[in-house]
């Protein structure tokens, strides 16, 4: 006769049993509501460089694009993004188009190359990067990178650029300076507007001897104080230096002068190294035997007066 469990035991099974069918229901009815997911190596994320535009890819603000010199455009834009991204992307971007030709011109992030600038330059420039027509116009007129040495193609670049190009109405301020100096003095507030610190530098030397406008000493006093303090700028420092020394617009104070001299010269400023020498031979404020070291310094980077006075002092020593 076979085992029959007793009465009490049957009496919990069956509950036993009710639950587990609700259970196993409920997880059908869950499976059948619920949309099915892709597995997870169908899932891909979307690369975090094409999460966001250009701009905030390279890291570059609309004032920064317009005014850094293509050497700084380029390190600024390839520390932050790879060259292979950028020539994806140059065909479309003009921002990217504006690096590319930045970088292969200058050498900075990529090998410097005039044919390959000349021809990434032209397609920026097709793409309406201000700084494609910009490079453009060096190129031109240098005749470099194929393109046939041409003045007056070069200077239609460049006015052309410098609608709202910093670097072009820099540029054009400077070769406009001697013949029409409030030209050039218009210009040079123009991009200092964008905030392009040569151009400030620029507006303060000709309100210093009051070129194309007015003599205005405090003002370039003051705008070399900040370029030297806050902008670490080389020609800014040198020239507040000659301020102190000749007591222009300040009394004069050698020592201030020549401290403020030094600072430009590790700043590379070759002119104030000549100028360093200058005083050496003076006996004011530097020693005399430190002129040709000063001159030598200079000369290095191929400021010619300092050239002359190493091949002066050079021939006087026995």
């Amino acid at each position: 006769m076979p085992d029959t469990p007793p009465a009490g035991a049957a009496r919990l099974v069956t509950p036993a049993l009710i639950a587990i069918g609700v259970i196993a229901a409920a997880f059908l009815v869950f499976q059948w509501i619920t949309p099915s997911s892709p597995p997870a190596e169908a899932v891909r994320e979307t690369p975090a460089a094409a999460q966001v535009g250009p701009r905030e890819r390279y890291g570059l603000t609309a004032a920064e694009e317009a005014s850094l010199w293509p050497g700084a455009l380029a390190n600024r834009a390839l520390s932050s993004s790879s060259l292979d991204l950028v020539e994806a992307a140059a065909a479309e971007d003009p921002l990217s188009a504006g690096v590319l030709c930045a970088a292969r011109f200058s050498g900075q992030g990529a090998p410097q190359d005039d044919a390959a600038a000349a021809q990434a330059c032209a397609t920026a420039k097709a793409q309406g990067s201000t700084i494609g027509a910009y490079v453009l116009s060096l190129l031109t007129r240098a005749g470099r990178g194929g393109i046939p040495a041409d003045a007056v193609a070069a200077d239609a670049l460049l006015r052309e650029a410098a609608a709202t190009d910093a670097r072009a109405q820099h540029d054009l301020a400077m070769s406009l300076r001697a013949a029409k100096p409030a030209q050039a003095r218009g210009l040079a507030e123009k991009c200092a507007a964008q905030g392009m610190t040569d151009c400030t530098f620029l507006v303060a030397r000709m309100q210093q001897t009051g070129e194309g406008g007015t003599l205005d000493t405090a003002a370039a006093l003051a705008t070399y104080h900040r370029l030297t303090e806050s902008e670490y700028h080389p020609a800014g420092t040198r020239e507040l230096a000659r301020m102190y020394l000749a007591g222009d617009g300040v009394p004069r104070d050698v020592a201030k002068g020549v401290d403020l001299l030094k600072r430009a010269e590790v700043l590379d400023d070759p002119e104030a190294s000549y100028l360093l020498g200058v005083q050496a031979e003076k006996g004011e404020g530097v020693a005399k035997d430190e002129a040709l070291a000063h001159y030598r310094r200079a000369a290095g980077l191929g400021y010619a007066p300092a050239q002359d006075a190493v091949a002066r002092l050079s021939g006087a020593r026995p």
